[in-house]
């Protein structure tokens, strides 16, 4: 199960001692996370701005990745058993200057398993919940919690590249 500190923030503010909270609900230890900071997002300086919380922390072992132009919190070497918990807090970040609701996902493994998501990822409605929109990479993420048909409204942008001057011979 995890949550987070806040359901709704205001769009592009600073937002303080913010929390994502896991606990654990298998029977089987958890000994590795990835938490993915949503899309939009500011994450400069995320890594300086972060304390963790959890049982036996001086052994956890924290990296950041960036990728899919998303950043990713990679925690190794966790013992978090069943109904322990971890707190993830950022002491400062930025919330995305639009309406939408961000999705922060969390994926965990066990000692011999391989990371899978959590069934419930936490949301939060960032701006005016009368206008938000979700971005496509949490409806790919989470095509499993919407019971309808799904409809994508946008824009595509296709790019194209200069072409090189043809030679030839004549």
């Amino acid at each position: 199960m995890a949550a987070v500190s806040t359901q709704t923030v205001e769009k592009d503010s600073l937002l303080e001692n913010f929390k994502v909270t896991l606990i654990g609900t298998m029977p089987d230890t958890i000994t590795n996370m990835v938490v993915t900071v949503p899309f939009a997002w500011d994450t400069t300086n995320v890594g300086n701005n972060v304390e963790i919380t959890c049982n036996n922390v001086e052994n956890v072992i924290t990296s950041w990745k960036e990728e899919d132009d998303l950043t990713h919190l990679h925690l190794e070497g966790l013992q978090l058993l069943e109904h322990d918990s971890i707190q993830i807090k950022f002491t400062e970040i930025l919330t995305p200057d639009q309406n939408l609701v961000s999705t922060w996902h969390i994926q965990t493994a066990g000692r011999i398993g391989s990371l899978a998501d959590i069934s419930s990822a936490p949301q939060i409605t960032v701006g005016n919940a009368d206008s938000v929109t979700m971005p496509i990479y949490d409806v790919q993420r989470a095509l499993s919690l919407f019971t309808e048909r799904v409809t994508l409204e946008g824009l595509v942008t296709i790019g194209i590249q200069p072409s090189k001057p043809e030679t030839g011979y004549g």
